[in-house]
Parts: C-alpha cells; sequence; structure tokens
C-alpha cells in the first residue's frame, strides 16, 4: 500500500466505511489503520477508528483517537459527539456534557448531540433540560427512536406517566429490538405497580442487550421490592461490574 496517493488514500477510506456502516467494524479498522500508515494525520481516518473503538467496547481507546482527531479539526461537530459517548461510556459524564455543548455550539441543529445532551444531563440530574433537549431532538426528527426513550425514562421521573407510555410505545414502534426503550418500558409499568408486565419489558430489554446496565439496575430494584434479596444482589453485582460509578450512584 506504500505510495498511494490522495485519490486511492480517499478510495481506501470510502471502502473503509462502506464496511463500518454494513456492522463489518473489525474489517473497517483494519482499514482505516492503512489509511493512517499514509496519512498519519488523516482527521476521517482517526475519527472513525476511535468510533469502531468504541463500538468494540474500548471506551479509553476511542477516546484518545477521537481527541486525535479533534486535535487537528476542532471544527468538526460529529467528532465532538462521538467524543462526548465515549466519555460517558466511561462515566465521565460531566467531560461528556461539555463535548457535546461543543458539537451543538457548532451545529445547534444537531439531533444526536441534542439527544445525547440530554443523556447526560439526565444523569447529572438536570431532567427538566434533558426533557428540553429530547423535545429538540425529535422536533428536528420525529423518528428517532432513542430520542423517544430516553424522553420517556425522563418523563417517568417527572411523574408523567401518561405521556412517558405514550412515548415509549411510538419508540418501540420504529425500534422494536431497542433496550434502551424495553427498559424505560418496564420502570414505567414498575411505576404503575405491573410487576409482570414490568419484568417481561426487562427481559426484552437484555434479549436485545444483555449487559444493558439501566436494565439491571431496575431489575435489581424490582427484585428488592418483590423480597427477593438473592435476585437483587445479582442483578446489582452485574451492573456494577458493567459500569461501577452509574451503577452505584442508583443502587443507594
Amino acid at each position: 500500500m506504500a505510495g498511494m496517493n490522495g485519490r486511492e488514500t480517499e478510495r481506501l477510506l470510502q471502502e473503509a466505511l462502506g464496511l463500518h456502516q454494513r456492522g463489518q467494524v473489525e474489517a473497517a479498522m483494519a482499514l482505516y489503520e492503512l489509511v493512517l500508515q499514509e496519512v498519519p494525520e488523516h482527521v476521517e481516518a482517526l475519527h472513525l477508528l476511535g468510533v469502531g473503538s468504541r463500538q468494540r467496547g474500548r471506551a479509553e481507546e476511542a477516546v484518545g483517537r477521537i481527541a486525535q482527531a479533534l486535535a487537528l479539526n476542532p471544527g468538526h461537530a460529529t467528532a465532538h459527539s462521538n467524543l462526548g459517548a465515549a466519555l460517558q461510556d466511561l462515566d465521565r459524564t460531566e467531560d461528556a456534557l461539555a463535548s457535546y455543548e461543543r458539537a451543538l455550539a457548532l451545529r445547534p441543529d444537531y439531533p444526536m448531540a441534542l439527544a445525547n445532551s440530554g443523556n447526560a444531563l439526565r444523569r447529572l440530574g438536570r431532567v427538566d433540560e434533558a426533557i428540553a433537549r429530547y423535545r429538540r431532538a425529535l422536533a428536528l426528527q420525529p423518528r428517532y427512536p432513542e430520542a423517544l426513550a430516553n424522553l420517556a425514562a425522563a418523563l417517568l421521573t417527572t411523574g408523567e406517566l401518561a405521556e412517558a407510555r405514550e412515548v415509549v410505545e411510538a419508540s418501540l414502534q420504529w425500534q422494536p429490538r431497542s433496550a434502551q426503550a424495553w427498559c424505560a418500558r418496564g420502570a414505567i409499568m414498575q411505576r404503575l405497580g405491573e410487576a409482570g408486565e414490568a419484568l417481561a419489558s426487562y427481559e426484552r430489554a437484555l434479549d436485545c442487550d444483555g449487559a444493558h446496565v439501566e436494565t439491571l439496575v431496575n431489575l435489581a430494584t424490582l427484585a428488592q421490592q418483590q423480597r427477593d434479596h438473592a435476585a437483587a444482589l445479582e442483578w446489582a453485582e452485574r451492573a456494577i461490574g458493567r459500569a461501577p460509578r452509574h451503577a452505584a450512584a442508583h443502587l443507594q
């Protein structure tokens, strides 16, 4: 591959991007690495390599790669948003929010950054601000299942159960394999006292993502409410093993 010209490098990047979009993350990452062998400061290859690292569960590596890309191009709104997501994976919520805010300063009408900043605000206890962000994201992109699911979870926190239930059902229409939406539905049913429906929803969430932390936390809470202390401890340990700071904060 030595001595590729600019056109060949960009062709390789597009091939990698196509693989990435089809879910072939490792193959795409190998090609991003080839691009970087030719052009070590290729912003998009660094950025997308970081995105791939996050998708493979290597959040620290993702932060490093995306930060390299941003050092070269601080005006890359998508990279700021993806950096925020990687920081959120590391429970660095305030840093994540700062990254989302930088993305929004560059692109105020960026649905993903709006929704993700809502997630960070919700984790920081700023629920009303989170709801406003989700609503802004949905005004721009109405069929946004993740934003709908997270809006439902936020509305649950403020006690707006009827709207929360309506919103989460809409989310599941668009994305029936969403762990976050099934988790939100379970939490709503749990609040309504429908333990069986709650458990069924949580099971659907884990079928979508067996390591979904909020679902594990909620299952621990549900088991505790049902006086099943052994199950509560098991779910809590699984949650803490996955995301120690986030899970521990919600299990206190």
